[in-house]
């Protein structure tokens, strides 16, 4: 396979993927919707698409209407961890998206942390959509206002009336489903890891929920205090906690499994896979120089975390693989 079409399957199967985990979530799209296996993460795909979705004007709008109606079960404090952690987000994008979506003036953590998100300095502003080969349109009849205190041009956005709630019957909801009951606390998060895992221990839960070591600490006493999570003390490997009645739970939320992958791993690799094969001087090189380019980008960034993301179909993932990647986001 040629660079270049490489470059373009990878594109369109990548954004078809987003499409796929938005329209789980609420979006109306042309896509198909199969029963999702995976729990997703709403912070994480926020994070990645307030960058990838640049490309792609439609899916970034139906991004802020959902935001409009289901903002309020976006978990502030976990979005701003998770920035520190996730390579492939946009800050100056994000605060779009969120300042925009705040036009009701209902949700005014939203409007707090995009206001955290301007750029500190000004410059001229730049198109906030770009195209495929990376080329922007600067024509816009009316500029949005929002967008230019982010340094963006744009299009006045408008509301398409397309999103709904996000579904309370779907796997992929499953951790929106928590915290509609348990609060936007590290306590959803901590449930769900639980319900997908035979133990854990505290670190565990931080790492994947992205949350510190002293909240989950914390959620871990209230939890055991109530009888519905039990410690046991290791020698060596320290105290693991897990679910008394796992099925149950799952039954009560007609869940069959409840897998919630380490999202932020793979949008990271996923970006910078995309950084790599997206700077158009690879298109001029041999496909041995790409493969070179490929395996340095497995090896200095990527490393183990298609392995560890918990996707079953990624953790055998490698450069020398890279060719089934397109293919294989399809079935994700």
């Amino acid at each position: 396979m040629s660079v270049i079409e490489f470059k373009h399957n990878f594109f369109d199967s990548l954004n078809e993927f987003l499409w796929r985990q938005w329209s789980q979530l609420g979006i109306s799209g042309q896509i198909s919707t199969d029963a999702q296996r995976y729990v997703i993460d709403p912070e994480a795909l926020l994070l990645f698409s307030s960058n990838f979705c640049r490309y792609d004007q439609r899916l970034y709008d139906l991004i802020i209407d959902w935001l409009n109606i289901n903002g309020n079960f976006m978990n502030i404090q976990r979005l701003k961890a998770m920035q520190k952690k996730m390579h492939c987000r946009d800050d100056a994008s994000l605060g779009v998206m969120l300042n925009t979506a705040n036009d009701d003036g209902k949700e005014r953590r939203l409007k707090k942390l995009a206001e955290s998100l301007r750029p500190q300095k000004q410059s001229d502003p730049v198109p906030l959509f770009i195209d495929y080969s990376g080329t922007t349109e600067t024509y816009s009849p009316r500029h949005d206002i929002k967008a230019l205190q982010y340094g963006f041009i744009r299009s006045i956005y408008q509301p398409s009336g397309k999103v709904t709630r996000f579904p309370s019957n779907s796997t992929a909801t499953f951790l929106l489903q928590l915290r509609s009951i348990f609060g936007l606390s590290a306590r959803a998060e901590a449930i769900l890891i639980l319900l997908g895992k035979d133990s854990c221990k505290i670190q565990d839960i931080a790492d994947l929920s992205g949350y510190s070591w002293k909240s989950i600490q914390d959620v871990m006493a209230d939890l055991t205090a109530s009888g519905i999570v039990t410690s046991l003390e290791g020698r060596e490997r320290g105290c693991h906690f897990y679910l008394k009645h796992t099925h149950e739970l799952l039954m009560v939320f007609n869940q069959q499994d409840a897998v919630f992958p380490e999202w932020k791993r793979v949008f990271n690799s996923l970006y910078y896979i995309w950084k790599t094969i997206s700077n158009p001087v690879l298109e001029t090189l041999s496909e041995k120089t790409f493969q070179g380019e490929i395996q340095h980008c497995f090896e200095s960034q990527i490393g183990s975390d298609f392995l560890k993301s918990g996707i079953d179909e990624l953790k055998f993932m490698s450069y020398s693989d890279i060719d089934s990647l397109p293919q294989i986001l399809q079935q994700i």
